[in-house]
């Protein structure tokens, strides 16, 4: 089994099924090689279905083809219960049940194209693993540099905010 594992939410797995060169397609292009492995929710299937459904209905079967090629794994929902019991994880309330699955997945980091809301996570509690969040860079081996650099400049992620902007032309 691959040393990494990424828990997908719902925007980083439909940007890796719509769009043919982005970082998220890399991502699942590198689980169906097995150097990684995804790990998505129940929620988050049904949340990536249900956007491709409705904005772009042919890339459904892409999607099916996809999670069956990256070999997937597909962890539970969290219980209303334990969901409950988090009010305070994330400031947007329909993220709590996929930062919980994640957590409970154990996996290494969580992937989202949703900057807004981890960049409030880590006001409300600093007390997390690590949040990197980037613009958006057309140029992937640039920006992949630039985090490489950050990170590796901090003794530790864990608390820690890191941004990674594109530069500036």
């Amino acid at each position: 089994m691959p040393e990494i594992n990424l828990f997908l939410d719902s925007s980083a797995l439909i940007a890796g099924i719509v769009s043919a060169r982005g970082a998220a397609r890399v991502l699942l292009l590198l689980a169906e090689g097995g150097q990684i492995t995804v790990t998505i929710s129940e929620q988050v299937l049904v949340e990536t279905e249900r956007a491709i459904a409705r904005k772009v209905p042919l890339a459904l079967s892409d999607l099916r083809q996809a999670i069956l090629a990256s070999q997937a794994q597909i962890v539970r929902d969290p219980s209303q219960d334990e969901v409950s019991a988090h009010p305070n994880l994330i400031s947007h309330q329909a993220d709590i049940p996929i930062v919980l699955a994640a957590m409970q997945a154990k996996v290494d980091y969580l992937v989202t194209l949703n900057r807004k809301h981890f960049v409030q996570l880590h006001a409300k509690q600093p007390a997390h693993a690590g949040i990197v969040v980037c613009t958006f860079d057309p140029d992937f081996e640039g920006q992949a540099q630039r985090i490489h650099d950050a990170l590796k400049s901090l003794p530790q992620l864990t608390g820690q905010l890191v941004r990674v902007n594109r530069p500036t032309a």
